[in-house]
């Protein structure tokens, strides 16, 4: 002990751990009474959260070209991915999520019955319930794999995986779904039906339909140069190419469809359709359809939905004659889908907009949008959210609803910062370029330009 005018300071005594022996035959720690606290607070945090997700702003089909419908025909829901998240809408806006890929997520596929899921990150595969966002299985492929594209097959018990090996090989592996968490509780990986090594590229794959004469499973892929049925029978995969016409063999073919079991169309990089016959898996017909690349493709009994790099989507008669409608976006069309009843098409473009096609009532509506490069500043007002991002452009999102109001595009002088007047329909901006402007939303103009500094302004607020 120390005396310092007639106060006595006692040095701080350290916390001790105390081993303490218990019934379980486990030796545990007694910590301090501080950790112990600490350690209750977390528990209670993890069983009741702070915050809960409610809605999300964005896709990323750039990174996955994926959407698709429910299989619920009383309730008409989209299925997309969202960075790390599958994200399921209705056509009014209200989302449910499902969490658990802690990467990027490259590949999706919905069931053909509608009740289950399938993701895949880099080379992370996850199975999903699709009534209750429950995760039925999870499992990583070899170090350095990079998955494709993924297909369930027509009775669920069958995933398809193809992924780049690291000696950059496509390697085709049939997953048992059936098997699904039986192998070990602690690691719910499915068996291996089938693996091959293909010698060709393939960039999209698409299970054939269920075909009640036919036990065996079929799908078909395509890529560089090459397109190919596959068959899974008897815990044996086996394939076929299909013979190409000599004019159309330097091609690369992008997206698959089927018309029942009967035909198979495959769109191509020349703006190409190839009308495919699926039993004898000889090539029938080659339609010119757009100008440039097809990226997309979905067909039923009754037409054909193709999406392009010329940024059309059209609707053709299954003869493709001529298109009876046509909508024109900005950007390429990367994924579509044909809702169950045949009525509606919903697509989604590079520029990140989710949009539906109404064919009964010729009508198109403007679901989402969305950044499609990384965001660099948020800010926001009672009423709006502003956002910029490294795609060039300022987007406004009216708060509440979490839809676009404006856009506003700057490719020459990457925007940087900004704020929202407290009073006027204004913000102002702040540039690389070190220019300060002031933008007039409701007339979406420039209301001034200041040449303020020589280096990028990073901050600024209204007084």
């Amino acid at each position: 002990e120390k005396k310092v005018s007639n106060l006595i300071v006692k040095p701080k005594a350290e916390a001790k751990t105390i081993p303490v022996k218990v019934t379980n035959r486990e030796n545990v720690s007694l910590n301090t009474q501080a950790e112990a606290e600490k350690s209750s607070l977390q528990k209670t945090q993890d069983m009741n959260p702070l915050l809960a997700l409610q809605d999300i702003i964005g896709c990323s089909l750039n990174q996955c070209p994926r959407l698709c419908w429910s299989k619920n025909p009383k309730a008409k829901e989209i299925v997309y991915t969202a960075g790390s998240l599958i994200v399921v809408s209705d056509l009014n806006g209200k989302k449910r999520f499902y969490a658990g890929h802690s990467k990027t997520i490259v590949a999706l596929d919905v069931s053909y019955k509608g009740d289950t899921i399938a993701s895949a990150d880099e080379n992370n595969v996850k199975i999903w319930s699709f009534g209750t966002s429950r995760c039925l299985g999870s499992w990583k492929l070899d170090e350095g794999s990079r998955i494709k594209c993924l297909g369930i097959s027509p009775d669920n018990a069958c995933l398809v995986s193809i992924a780049k090996n690291p000696h950059n090989q496509d390697v085709v592996v049939v997953w048992d779904l059936n098997t699904l968490g039986k192998i070990s509780s602690y690691q719910p990986q499915p068996g291996v039906v089938a693996m091959q090594i293909s010698k060709t590229n393939i960039i999209a794959s698409k299970f054939a339909p269920p075909d009640s004469l036919d036990a065996a499973l079929q799908f078909c892929t395509c890529g560089q140069e090459n397109i190919r049925f596959w068959r899974i029978k008897n815990c044996a995969l086996r394939s076929g190419l299909v013979v190409l016409d000599k004019s159309i063999r330097n091609t690369v073919f992008t997206a698959i469809g089927y018309e029942g079991r009967r035909r198979v169309y495959v769109g191509s990089k020349d703006g190409n359709v190839l009308q495919i016959n699926a039993e004898s898996q000889e090539l029938e017909f080659v339609y010119k359809l757009h100008d440039s690349g097809v990226y997309s493709l979905a067909v039923n009994e009754g037409f054909c939905a193709t999406g392009s790099d010329d940024k059309y989507l059209r609707v053709w008669p299954l003869d493709f004659s001529e298109f009876f409608m046509e909508a024109k976006h900005e950007g390429t069309v990367l994924a579509l889908d044909i809702s169950l009843d045949g009525v509606m098409v919903v697509c989604g473009t590079e520029r990140g907009s989710i949009g539906l096609l109404d064919l009964s009532q010729q009508s198109y509506k403007t679901l989402s949008r969305a950044h499609t490069n990384d965001i660099l500043h948020l800010t926001l007002s009672r009423e709006t959210i502003l956002s910029i991002s490294r795609d060039k452009t300022i987007r406004l999102w009216t708060l509440g609803s979490n839809q676009q109001a404006y856009e506003f595009s700057s490719f020459e002088d990457q925007a940087l910062c900004a704020c929202l007047c407290p009073d006027k329909q204004l913000f102002a901006c702040g540039f690389e370029s070190g220019c300060l402007r002031v933008f007039d939303i409701e007339r979406t103009s420039v209301a001034g330009e200041y040449r303020m500094f020589d280096k990028p302004l990073v901050s600024l607020k209204y007084l």
